[in-house]
């Protein structure tokens, strides 16, 4: 039962901390247009820090087993 005295006000901080954050992501616009960021990635060669360049180890595989 003593444990709870600290726990219980430990995790009721976590949470609020927690639910800080996430107001201050809203409020800077990190959540603003998800679906650009994504297609943004898919589409520009070097968008993930890859050279547009790389060649793709795997892809001239051998199939022998």
């Amino acid at each position: 039962m003593d444990s709870l005295y600290l726990l219980l006000p430990i995790s009721v901080l976590l949470a609020l901390v927690v639910l800080g954050v996430f107001a201050w992501a809203v409020h800077h616009g990190q959540f603003d247009d998800l679906e650009r960021e994504a297609a943004r990635v898919l589409e520009e060669p070097g968008a993930c820090g890859a050279p547009a360049t790389a060649a793709d180890p795997n892809a001239h595989a051998s199939t022998e087993a």
